[in-house]
């Protein structure tokens, strides 16, 4: 059961770095002054949160797999996620439907900070699978 709720913790954790990767490259420029990094800092926040309890769940087994499990694909989700939105804003029936300037704030979002971001992420979850395929054996005397 606790190896359930790990796994349970670890995509929470997954949906929120996920979003908190998005969310720059898809946010309008024209929003609150400071409202974007506030909401990147909670989303993290609680992605941490979700992925602290998820290792303390497993009793920190291959803590470092798991994070990097849930760091790459949550990077990888938003990569999905901005390609899917990228996409779909191409499509001329997508700005009928939409309020007018709804494509416009899409293509107007921060892409470098949201691409530094994934990169970020990206880098974290490989140096963990890096690290934890080049421990050193136990020592078992």
């Amino acid at each position: 059961m606790r190896r359930v709720c790990s796994v349970f913790f670890y995509v929470m954790a997954g949906a929120f770095f996920a979003s908190a990767m998005a969310l720059p490259s898809s946010a309008a420029p024209s929003s609150a002054p400071g409202s974007t990094p506030a909401i990147i800092g909670v989303s993290t926040v609680f992605g941490v949160l979700c992925l602290a309890i998820g290792l303390d769940l497993s009793r920190y087994a291959h803590w470092q797999r798991d994070a990097a499990f849930v760091l790459v694909g949550s990077a990888l989700l938003a990569i999905l996620w901005l390609v899917q939105m990228a996409c779909m804003m191409a499509t001329p029936e997508v700005s009928e439907v939409l309020p007018e300037g709804t494509v416009d704030r899409f293509r107007s979002g921060d892409h470098v900070s949201g691409i530094l971001c994934i990169a970020a992420f990206l880098g974290l979850g490989c140096l963990l699978i890096w690290c934890a395929r080049n421990k050193p054996p136990a020592n078992n005397m």
